[in-house]
C-alpha cells in the first residue's frame, strides 16, 4: 500500500472515532436533561440532654479541707546530764510503745553520787553553822539585857552573821535539790506516753548535755491544723473559735468531731491563709482508725448563701462553666460563679433573676448555645 493511501485511513480512523465521541455526549445530554430530579431535605433531631429542675434559694455553704492528724506532743528527749551511756532500754526501740515514766535510756552515775554526797555534807555544814551563828546572837542578846544595856547596832547581836549563815543553808539546799535532780536525769525517762520514733543513742555511746537521745510522739492527745483560703474563711460564720466540726475519712465517711480551739489569729507565712487549729479530736467508733500522719477531710459549716443554686458537681464544665435548658427548649451557657462545693454537689449564684432553673446534669463539648434540645428531667437527689 502507498504512503498516500496509509494517510487516509488514518484520517477516516480518526474522524470515525470523534464522530462516536460527539454521538455519546450528545447522548448523555439528552438523558440529564429528561431525567427527574428530586432533592431530599435532610431532617435532624434534636439531641437529648438530661436537666434537673433546680430552684434559686438559700443553701448553707460548707467548707471542705484536707488536713493532718498531728500528735500534740512531739519532742527531741535530750540528755540533762552527759556521761557514758550504760544501758539502753528494749522500749525505746524505734516503733515501741511506752508508758509516762519509762525508762529510756541510763547514764553511768558514779560522778552524780559523788556530787550528791557532797552536796549534802555542804549543806549539813551550812545548818551547823547556821545554828552557831544563832546561838550567838541569842548569847549576844541575854548579855545585854543581863547588864541592861541597849546593843549598839546589829553587829553586837552578831546579826549579819546570822543572815549570812542563813543565806549559806539556802545555797547549800540549792545546791543538794540540783545534785539529786542530776542524780535523777541519770535515767532518761519517758515525759508523756506515746510512740518512739527515732533512737539517737546507744549502749557505749558518750554523751555532752543537750545531746538527743530520742524521739517521742504522745498518742493520748491529738490535734489538727486546717489552712482556710480568703474565700473559704468568708464562708464560715464567725466568731470560729468553739464551733464543732465534722471529721471525715478518705471515703468521706464520718469519723468524728472536733472543736475549733482557736481561728484566725495570724496568716501562714508561706501560703499567706488562714490558720485554724483544732483540738478535743473525739472519735466515734474504733478510735485506730485514726493514726498520728493521717490525711482526713474537716468540714465547716458555713453561712446561708441567698439566691444561689446546688447544682450537681457533674454539671460544670471544664472551663467552669453550666449549661441550661431555656424556654422552647434552647440551650445557654454561663460562666459558674462557685461559692462552696457540698460533696457531689457545687452551689453557685444563680446567673440571672429567674426563680426556676433545668440545669444539664451531663453537659458535652459539642453543646451551642442557641441549640435546641429535647429536654429529659431526672428525680433531684
Amino acid at each position: 500500500m502507498s504512503s498516500s493511501s496509509r494517510r487516509g485511513a488514518r484520517w477516516l480512523t480518526l474522524m470515525a472515532a470523534m464522530a462516536v465521541l460527539i454521538a455519546v455526549i450528545m447522548l448523555l445530554g439528552a438523558v440529564e436533561d429528561t431525567a427527574d430530579v428530586t432533592q431530599a431535605e435532610a431532617v435532624s433531631t434534636p439531641p437529648v440532654v438530661t436537666v434537673e429542675p433546680l430552684s434559686v434559694g438559700d443553701h448553707q455553704a460548707r467548707v471542705e479541707v484536707l488536713a493532718e492528724v498531728k500528735p500534740r506532743w512531739n519532742a527531741d528527749l535530750k540528755a540533762e546530764v552527759g556521761g557514758l551511756v550504760v544501758k539502753v532500754d528494749d522500749r525505746a526501740l524505734a516503733g515501741n510503745r511506752v508508758q509516762q515514766g519509762d525508762p529510756l535510756a541510763v547514764i553511768e552515775d558514779t560522778r552524780y553520787q559523788a556530787e550528791l554526797a557532797e552536796a549534802e555534807q555542804l549543806f549539813r555544814e551550812a545548818q551547823l553553822a547556821a545554828e552557831q551563828a544563832e546561838y550567838a546572837s541569842r548569847v549576844a542578846r541575854r548579855q545585854f539585857s543581863r547588864a541592861g544595856e541597849q546593843p549598839p547596832n546589829d553587829l553586837a547581836l552578831q546579826l549579819p552573821q546570822l543572815d549570812i549563815a542563813k543565806a549559806a543553808v539556802d545555797a547549800a539546799q540549792a545546791r543538794l535539790n540540783l545534785a539529786r535532780r542530776q542524780l535523777r536525769q541519770t535515767v532518761i525517762r519517758a515525759p508523756y506516753s506515746g510512740y518512739v520514733i527515732r533512737r539517737y543513742v546507744s549502749p557505749g555511746q558518750m554523751v555532752m548535755t543537750g545531746d538527743p537521745v530520742a524521739n517521742l510522739i504522745g498518742d493520748r492527745h491529738q490535734d489538727i491544723e486546717v489552712r482556710l483560703s480568703r474565700a473559704q474563711w468568708q464562708l464560715l460564720a464567725q466568731p470560729l473559735a468553739g464551733q464543732s466540726v465534722a471529721i471525715l475519712d478518705d471515703q468521706g465517711e464520718r469519723l468524728g468531731k472536733a472543736v475549733v480551739r482557736q481561728a484566725g489569729g495570724y496568716l501562714d507565712e508561706t501560703t499567706r491563709q488562714y490558720v485554724v487549729h483544732l483540738s478535743d479530736l473525739v472519735l466515734e467508733q474504733d478510735e485506730s482508725r485514726v493514726l498520728v500522719g493521717d490525711l482526713v477531710t474537716v468540714r465547716f459549716d458555713g453561712r446561708v448563701v441567698s439566691n444561689s443554686l446546688s447544682i450537681p458537681a457533674t454539671a460544670l464544665t471544664a472551663e467552669g462553666a453550666f449549661w441550661w435548658v431555656e424556654g422552647d427548649d434552647i440551650l445557654a451557657k454561663s460562666p459558674a460563679s462557685v461559692v462552696a462545693r457540698l460533696e457531689d454537689r457545687v452551689l453557685v449564684q444563680a446567673p440571672e433573676a429567674r426563680a426556676q432553673w433545668q440545669v444539664v446534669a451531663l453537659p458535652m463539648a459539642s453543646y451551642l448555645p442557641g441549640q435546641r434540645v429535647r429536654p429529659r428531667v431526672r428525680e433531684v437527689r
